[in-house]
């Protein structure tokens, strides 16, 4: 019974800390575009395009796949 309240108290401490914090989700840009483009696009700043390159693994930053995993934030 005690292990079980501290998960559910790790738990809820967990979550409330992490409500404020940028989340992983996947963007759709429709077509192959660079990183620069998709960036502006997402977040107005084409200077986090090395962001998205490489959180996404991406080879070369002119060619991006259609589908991204990027912050929301």
């Amino acid at each position: 019974f005690a292990l079980r309240q501290a998960a559910t108290a790790v738990a809820k401490d967990l979550s409330a800390r992490a409500e404020g914090v940028a989340r992983l989700t996947e963007y759709d840009a429709g077509a192959v575009f660079p990183a620069c483009v998709n960036a502006m696009e997402l977040y107005g700043d084409a200077g986090r395009a090395k962001e998205i390159v490489v959180r996404n693994g991406i080879e070369h930053p002119l060619f991006c796949p259609n589908v991204l995993k990027v912050a929301n934030d």
